[in-house]
């Protein structure tokens, strides 16, 4: 849909035409849509503004690929945020997991590589709700220490 609305611009383009856009519901382009729709995207539905709803139901309604994608992250994002048992958050990954793969969306398989890679790791977060995100940041505070005082030879 996207790229069809793109060649319509270079078409016009090449004509030395104006290219105006049709204009969906809320009254934005495609275009438009895009590029404002991506943050919400990026949230979770109910942090979601009225207009930023408006627009992603817009989208995941033009889209049904984008929809089933964030279908998906919304699913992890609650199975993340609610405080399961590891037993029993296992068990919602895998489930999640296998709806994904039957899904056959290319774009999660990096998720799905990482998820099976690092299922120990994954359901260690559960027991305790920890993270690496300490030893991280101070790994970065060595490193940035540690370029600040290159070529310093004392």
């Amino acid at each position: 849909m996207l790229e069809q609305e793109n060649e319509k611009y270079r078409q016009a383009r090449e004509k030395g035409e104006n290219y105006e856009p049709q204009e969906l519901e809320n009254g934005e382009t495609l275009r438009k849509l895009m590029v404002t729709s991506r943050f919400a995207l990026m949230k979770s539905y109910d942090k979601l503004h009225e207009s930023q709803k408006q627009r992603l139901h817009l989208l995941l309604h033009l889209f049904p690929d984008i929809r089933k994608g964030y279908c998906f992250v919304q699913q992890l994002r609650n199975i993340y945020n609610k405080h399961y048992q590891p037993a029993v958050a296992r068990l919602k990954l895998a489930k999640w997991y296998d709806r994904m793969v039957q899904a056959k969306l290319g774009t999660f398989k990096t998720v799905a590589e990482t998820l099976e890679k690092h299922n120990y790791n994954i359901i260690n977060y559960f027991e305790n709700r920890a993270t690496n995100a300490a030893a991280e940041s101070f790994n970065a505070k060595i490193k940035a220490f540690r370029a600040q005082f290159r070529g310093v030879a004392d």
